[in-house]
C-alpha cells in the first residue's frame, strides 16, 4: 500500500473517532442537561401550581421565573463548558491519533 493511501485510510479511522466520542459522550451531556432543566421546572410546578396550573402572578411574586430563567441559564452555561472541554479532549485525542498514524505510515513506506 502507498504512504498516500495509508494516510487516507488513517483519516478515516480519526473521522470514525471523533464521531463515535461525539456521539457516545455529546448526547449524554445534552441528556444531563435536559434531565436537569426538567427537574427544576418540575420543582417550580411542584411548588407553585393550584389546582394543576402554574399561576403566573404567583411566578411573578419575589422574582420566582426569573429565578427559574437564570438556573436554566445556568445549566446551558455548564453545559456548553463541558461541550468545550469534550471538543479539546476530541481533538487532543485525533492529533494524537494522527500523529502516531503518520509516524507508523511514513516508517512503513521507507
Amino acid at each position: 500500500m502507498t504512504l498516500s493511501r495509508d494516510m487516507y485510510f488513517s483519516g478515516l479511522a480519526i473521522d470514525e473517532l471523533i464521531e463515535q466520542e461525539i456521539e457516545e459522550k455529546g448526547l449524554l451531556l445534552y441528556k444531563e442537561a435536559l434531565d436537569n432543566i426538567r427537574l427544576e421546572i418540575a420543582k417550580t410546578y411542584e411548588k407553585y401550581s393550584k389546582d394543576s396550573k402554574l399561576d403566573w402572578g404567583e411566578m411573578l411574586k419575589y422574582n420566582r421565573l426569573n429565578n427559574l430563567e437564570e438556573k436554566i441559564k445556568d445549566e446551558m452555561r455548564k453545559l456548553n463548558r463541558r461541550q468545550q472541554y469534550l471538543i479539546k479532549t476530541i481533538i487532543e485525542k485525533a492529533y494524537t491519533e494522527a500523529y502516531y498514524t503518520t509516524g507508523f505510515s511514513i516508517e512503513e513506506g521507507e
